[in-house]
């Protein structure tokens, strides 16, 4: 069983390490610029993915070895992506590079750990393995989120900026989708990802076409932070748009070309970075990539 948590560990880490080396993106950090970021770059990309590496394995291990229903495990498991989040902002001297990603790591990486405790002799993944991990995310967080969520409007303390846009205007971003399964990866963007594979050896290509379905689709309210609603339903509509444009000899010069307009904005789509890292997570797993 370790040797498999491990193999695990790394394709959550290597994924991570895809998701930023992807070039060109639009508004986000890759190998050829900080895209709307100020304050953080590819090398901080590295340096925040090796400080969260070892917690990997630990989630793994962590759904092996727990005993108890699945709201107990999610709560073992923010207890230590708390401590992952402070190994990272120590390591990139308090940039927030991953946070949303190592939220769903914790929660993901634990769920492939519960799930191999299920299945002990698993030592291979398909697609129905990933939508049954994904699926373990709704039990595991539903409740916690519910609860935290109808508590808000009596909040007295500060709130978050992904608190306020849920006051606001009703979106739960990330913790939405861990609340109901990851829908967005499971019926929609996995399979439009596995199928493209099957035309195309052009990994480039496809994981820059799945990422702009993931952000023309995805609550992703680092946008709303960053400017507003408007302006992300904007985003939004671009992103479709070029998805039905994009073609393996035009998706580098248009994708660079939207990438200088997000800039100029200062508009980065954060949230379906750290989705399309689990695509690649699951790709990995399911020996596809």
């Amino acid at each position: 069983m370790s040797n498999i948590c491990d193999w695990v560990a790394s394709n959550a880490e290597k994924a991570l390490l895809v998701e930023v080396m992807l070039t060109p993106k639009p508004g986000l950090v890759d190998c050829m610029n900080s895209g709307a970021h100020s304050d953080m770059n590819y090398f901080t990309f590295i340096e925040s993915t090796k400080a969260l590496a070892p917690f990997f394995k630990q989630y793994v291990q962590l759904g092996v070895e727990h005993e108890g229903d699945l709201q107990q495990l999610f709560m073992k498991a923010r207890q230590m992506g708390v401590k992952a989040e402070q190994a990272m902002l120590k390591a990139t001297k308090g940039v927030n590079t991953h946070k949303g990603a190592n939220y769903s790591y914790a929660t993901i990486l634990t769920a492939v750990g519960y799930y191999l405790k299920q299945h002990p002799d698993k030592t291979t993944f398909n697609a129905k393995d990933t939508e049954a991990i994904l699926l373990l995310s709704e039990p595991m967080t539903y409740h916690f989120w519910q609860s935290e969520l109808a508590q808000l409007k009596d909040k007295t303390e500060a709130i978050t900026n992904g608190e306020r846009i849920y006051l606001d205007y009703g979106l739960t971003g990330i913790k939405g989708e861990s609340m109901n399964g990851y829908p967005l990866l499971r019926e929609t963007v996995l399979p439009f990802t596995r199928e493209l594979l099957n035309v195309t050896a052009n990994v480039q290509f496809v994981l820059s076409k799945a990422l702009l379905l993931l952000i023309s689709k995805a609550e992703d309210t680092n946008i709303i932070h960053r400017g507003n609603y408007e302006m992300w339903l904007n985003v939004k509509t671009k992103a479709a748009t070029l998805l039905a444009e994009l073609n393996e000899d035009n998706f580098q010069y248009l994708i660079s070309q939207w990438d200088q307009d997000l800039i100029e904005q200062n508009l980065s789509p954060g949230g379906a970075a750290d989705l399309l890292s689990l695509v690649v997570f699951f790709l990995y797993l399911e020996k596809i990539l």
